[in-house]
């Protein structure tokens, strides 16, 4: 099963084009900033998690 996460446009295309990820497109739209990662490597995992809470955390401040 491949469980897609929100990163900054530049780090998802960077995990599609390295082939640790996938384009996320649920019927068949691509959303840029999100990535289908299929690996179950729990170091790569942490490292994304932290980034998409901080790509999160920006975004949110961005928005007041």
């Amino acid at each position: 099963m491949l469980s897609p996460i929100h990163l900054p446009r530049e780090r998802a295309t960077e995990l599609v084009g390295d082939g640790h990820g996938d384009p996320f497109a649920p019927a068949g739209k691509v959303f840029r900033e999100w990535v289908s990662i299929p690996a179950v490597d729990p170091q790569l995992w942490r490292d994304l998690l932290t980034k998409a809470a901080d790509f999160t955390r920006k975004s949110l401040r961005d928005e007041r």
